[in-house]
């Protein structure tokens, strides 16, 4: 699963920012490996995590990866080569998995996790991107001008430490990072090599993309301005949908039965028909609603900035109800880990919730 919350970027940034200020010189995060955490690393700020078969896999700031393979009773530290924020990672099989997060850093495990490689970063993603459009357009494709004038812009500095806010991996080979201001690479070899995809966006706006999701076989990116983008396969294109909303969607999530946006200020809206059209749904969330998921019966989980864990009446997901958590925090993500348990990240670390079976 993943998490890519504004809100959490500025809280990475604020801490590693005092951190960088006690020590009284910089050291490139990109370059400076993950420190370990003072105590247990279960409550260390952890935004994300996935499954790689049995085994529990977070992220977190300044790098931190932890696994746990108790079901989240006990916690250990791996080795990360970044101490850029990881807010993002997405697992496939045979113990394939990439985390991604601040400075354009994309990570690769082939073990499931206990060992971790970087395969990119912001500088080389910027590279990649301006030569990869400035060739184009000097091949005579005029349509790419304004995604040379974007990548530009957007990389101007030279430090290339726009973030990447998702990461996912279809398979082994298959795999995608999204981020602000309409940034979105692609791989198709493992993230051995990334190509720019903006001009396979119907996104001339240059929304913020926050998270991607694949719902009943279909691929989904949540965006801003009630934006959901959906993939067509015949176009080769993700084509914008609009929703009757007109707010910040941190993620999609759903079956074959539904899909539910969320975002900003509790709101979901919720599509019956994959994606065609959209209905409000309370949550009663009193706050922006960070991350979400489908459990195997159909109910849906989410979390929120303001430490409520929601849970959907029904496989419907058209009413919820707020549960009662042993560890409130600032939750980032949330992650079915059994039939009736979720792992809820945060803040203040992870924390398993167990949840009562059926509606």
């Amino acid at each position: 699963m993943r998490s890519r919350l504004v809100w959490c970027f500025i809280l990475g940034l604020v801490l590693s920012g005092a951190v960088k200020a006690v020590a009284g010189t910089f050291k490139d995060p990109m370059l400076t490996p993950a420190p370990m955490a003072p105590n247990s690393v279960s409550s260390a700020p952890l935004l994300a995590g996935a499954m790689s078969a049995t085994r529990i896999v977070a992220v977190g700031l300044r790098g931190v990866i932890a696994t746990s393979d108790d079901q989240g009773k006990s916690w250990r530290q791996r080795a990360s080569p970044v101490s850029s924020d990881l807010v993002a990672v997405s697992f496939v099989a045979n113990g394939k998995g990439w985390a991604a997060g601040h400075d354009g850093v994309v990570l690769h495990t082939e073990d499931g996790g206990n060992t971790w490689l970087k395969q990119l970063d912001g500088q080389a993603a910027c590279k990649r991107m301006e030569a990869y459009y400035q060739e184009k357009l000097d091949g005579g494709d005029a349509s790419v001008a304004p995604f040379v004038s974007a990548v530009k812009a957007n990389c101007s500095d030279g430090t290339g430490d726009l973030p990447w806010l998702d990461v996912f991996f279809t398979d082994e080979r298959t795999g995608y990072v999204v981020g602000p201001f309409g940034n979105i690479m692609a791989t198709a070899d493992g993230g051995v090599s990334w190509e720019p995809w903006q001009h396979k966006m119907e996104n001339d706006r240059g929304l913020h993309l926050n998270q991607m999701a694949r719902v009943n076989n279909e691929l989904y990116i949540a965006a801003e301005q009630g934006v959901v983008f959906k993939w067509n396969a015949a176009e080769q294109k993700f084509k914008r949908h609009q929703t009757p909303y007109s707010g910040t969607y941190f993620g999609i999530t759903g079956d074959a039965s539904k899909l539910l946006a969320f975002g900003l200020r509790g709101t979901a809206y919720r599509s019956l028909d994959a994606g065609q059209t959209w209905a409000a749904v309370p949550t009663d969330a009193g706050a922006a609603v960070n991350a979400a998921a489908t459990l195997a019966d159909g109910r849906v989980v989410m979390v929120t900035q303001n430490a409520r864990v929601l849970l959907s009446t029904s496989a419907q997901a058209d009413h919820f109800k707020q549960l009662t958590v042993a560890r409130p925090m600032q939750f980032t993500d949330v992650l079915a880990v059994a039939p009736n348990a979720v792992a809820i990240f945060g803040t203040a670390g992870v924390a398993i919730e167990p949840l009562a079976a059926g509606g």
